[in-house]
């Protein structure tokens, strides 16, 4: 008899044993199976999230594309950075006025404004010139693309005696604007 107590004992001590793992099982399993359905609705929802912005992306790419490659006239300067676009702005005017035989004596940033959702990079320039001179300067930015704006032009002759000069000398200070448009660095 007691052999057959042992032998009941040790069976109840190994289902007693083997109970205590199956909860131990369960009791695991089920949190991490939740666990992970959880992260996998995440991960899920991060996917869809990401499809998402990457077509995005790619329309707003074809559509850089397609603005900067129009066979229309450039209205914008397109730009990373409003100081990118200020010293793009003002090396091009710069060209523009030695082209006319424009020398400046001073280049001067304004403040930078924003009308109706677009972005300008304002710059002041004073110079001295003839006639002809100034007016092919003016021409030059007045058909220039991507657009210049002369928003405030200030302009005095000069009396200068011994002058030999044909044209009239005028010293002009002008207000440029150009609108640009910010791309996103890739």
């Amino acid at each position: 008899m007691t052999f057959a107590r042992e032998r009941l004992d040790r069976i109840i001590a190994l289902a007693l044993f083997a109970a205590v793992l199956v909860a131990l099982v369960f009791a695991t399993y089920v949190p991490l199976a939740s666990w992970r359905s959880a992260q996998l609705d995440k991960l899920e929802t991060l996917q869809i999230e990401e499809a998402r912005l990457t077509a995005a992306i790619e329309r707003l790419s074809f559509e850089e594309q397609q603005l900067a490659a129009s066979s229309g006239p450039q209205l914008t300067w397109l730009s990373e950075a409003p100081g990118e676009a200020a010293a793009r702005v003002q090396s091009v005017v710069t060209e523009l006025a030695e082209q006319a035989g424009v020398r400046f004596r001073s280049v001067s940033p304004l403040r930078a404004s924003s009308n109706e959702g677009l972005e300008t990079v304002a710059l002041r320039i004073e110079f001295e010139a003839d006639l002809s001179q100034m007016t092919s300067l003016l021409k030059a930015i007045e058909y220039h693309q991507p657009a210049l704006h002369v928003d405030r032009a200030t302009l005095r002759r000069l009396n200068r005696p011994n002058t030999n000069s044909e044209q009239p000398q005028i010293s002009a200070q002008l207000d440029l604007a150009a609108p640009i448009l910010l791309r996103t660095p890739r």
